[in-house]
């Protein structure tokens, strides 16, 4: 192992699964790295998923490894008793024989629960296209290393943009094992709204908009928090296994807005899928601790909060961006955080830095994002209303970190 892609490199990996960290996580992170890319040549690595997942020879799309794995998944011919995930107990194995990596000894469960970071997996996203009215609209769509975020220029007249999920394939729903989605769209623009719909069996897209909302504005005392949908009422499912695709509908509300409010704008940080019919649906709020509001002499600065109260087992989300509502090349999220504080693995930009966390129970399921309030006579039905904590960054010269544009 030492001798292919590195002895500390294999060792850490080792380490976080003597942690307690889970297998899938670990292999997730294993097929999107550097080193894995190095160690392992493509043709080989296809030439696997060809062979031992889809029994013969495919044409993968031109996207990360790990969406090619999940391509493979989705495109796999399983029978009823290993459907699910039957790639995550096999790959481990494969890299035994031939890279030494030593992970098939771990057997924790596999997931119930499809995540996606949008900042490194927008290419699971079919392109964005108008439903209606959308003439005279300029459209953009970014992502890679920032966000998922959508912009239309000139958006009136109720202009409507839909994004598809996934781009390849469909996802494999099992209504016994599967119930809820929840998204965090840390914004959305003044008027702008985020819905869903559903493709159910190779069935068109249906689902109102007005209703089916996923912006999480919903009710003044979970204003913050990412809606969870409960896939199974919305789309009407039928006990049993179905194969679902589903369309994020990005819509604005202001049909004659003043000339300088004609945008469109909606970011999308993550995407949860499939948490089970009996999750816990609640996973609380963290208290601010710190850093003080204002100029920090450490830097990289040590987050830090308070446990939502009688909870166990959490993990947090925490996100961090030179813009204050989370837009931008400089925003940047970190899952699976073990403890109440996180400090960034480099130092900051020179600047003004705002971050929330929010907690994920056992089940997958996120909490509310942590805010400092409301600015002045703000709404809390709007997004840009909100202030949350930040703290600011002497002159620093870090190479990597521009200023948000």
């Amino acid at each position: 192992m030492a001798d292919q892609i590195g002895e500390a490199w294999y060792n850490s990996h080792l380490a976080t699964l003597n942690g307690g960290g889970s297998r899938y996580s670990t292999l997730r992170s294993i097929l999107n790295s550097a080193q894995f890319l190095a160690a392992v040549p493509t043709n080989e690595y296809l030439g696997y998923l060809s062979a031992k997942v889809l029994n013969g020879p495919a044409s993968f799309p031109n996207v990360s490894r790990r969406s090619q794995y999940e391509w493979a998944l989705n495109h796999a011919d399983f029978d009823a008793d290993n459907l699910q995930y039957r790639l995550t107990c096999d790959v481990p194995e494969a890299l035994t024989d031939k890279y030494s990596l030593r992970l098939a000894a771990y057997r924790d469960e596999p997931p119930r629960v499809t995540f996606e970071d949008l900042k490194q997996d927008a290419d699971r996203f079919g392109p964005a296209y108008f439903i209606n009215n959308g003439e005279g609209v300029q459209l953009t769509l970014t992502s890679g290393t920032e966000l998922l975020e959508l912009r239309a220029e000139n958006a009136v007249n109720g202009t409507i943009v839909g994004i598809e999920y996934p781009a390849e394939g469909t996802i494999r729903w099992d209504t016994v094992k599967n119930r809820y989605l929840q998204a965090w769209i840390p914004y959305n623009g003044k008027g702008d709204a985020t819905s869903v719909q559903f493709s159910v069996d190779g069935g068109p897209f249906s689902g109102e908009i007005w209703t089916n909302r996923i912006d999480g504005l919903t009710d003044a005392a979970n204003n913050t928090r990412p809606a969870l949908i409960d896939v199974n009422a919305l789309a009407g499912l039928t006990p049993g296994v179905h194969e679902l695709r589903l369309r994020l509908v990005c819509f604005t509300t202001e049909y004659s807005p003043p000339e300088d409010q004609g945008r469109l704008e909606v970011v999308l940080d993550w995407l949860r899928l499939g948490m089970p019919p009996e999750a816990e649906t609640e996973a609380g709020v963290c208290q601010f601790v710190g850093p003080p509001e204002g100029e920090l002499a450490a830097n990289p600065p040590v987050l830090e909060w308070e446990a939502p109260a009688e909870a166990d087992g959490l993990q947090y989300i925490v996100s961090l961006s030179r813009d204050p509502w989370f837009r931008g090349p400089t925003t940047f999220t970190v899952h699976d955080i073990e403890g109440t504080s996180y400090t960034p693995d480099r130092p900051l930009a020179s600047g003004t830095w705002y971050w929330t966390v929010m907690p994920i129970n056992s089940d997958g399921v996120a909490g509310i994002c942590m805010a400092r309030g409301i600015g002045g006579a703000g709404d809390w039905r709007a997004p840009y209303d909100y202030e949350f904590h930040s703290f600011k960054i002497a002159q620093s010269h870090v190479p990597g970190w521009g200023d948000y544009r």
